[in-house]
């Protein structure tokens, strides 16, 4: 079988069935348990990393980081409710 002939023929000439050919001799197999070998023996695949950092991108990051966040919504929102309320509450201090 390993100079490639078909297991029916090899078992067929050594008056055995298939089966007992591959569950008792099998092992013997050069190929036998031949991907299980290869992956305790691999390493995995390295990361890739980048050996130049853009300053541009760098910069982006950290301008988007130290942004504060938009505030965003209708005057009918709850946050805009709440800051104009606030803004009524100040001009009523100035005022009076």
């Amino acid at each position: 079988m390993q100079r490639g002939a078909p297991m029916w023929e090899a078992a067929g000439f050594l008056g055995m069935s298939e089966r007992t050919l591959r569950d008792t001799y099998g092992h013997h197999h050069p190929a036998h348990l031949r991907g299980a070998a290869d992956a305790i023996a691999s390493r995995p695949p390295p990361k890739k990393v980048a050996l130049v950092v853009s300053f541009v991108e760098e910069k982006a990051k950290r301008t988007e980081a130290a942004q504060p966040p938009e505030i965003t919504g209708e005057p009918g929102s709850g946050h805009m409710k709440r800051l104009l309320e606030r803004f009524r509450s100040l001009i009523e201090m100035l005022i009076h």
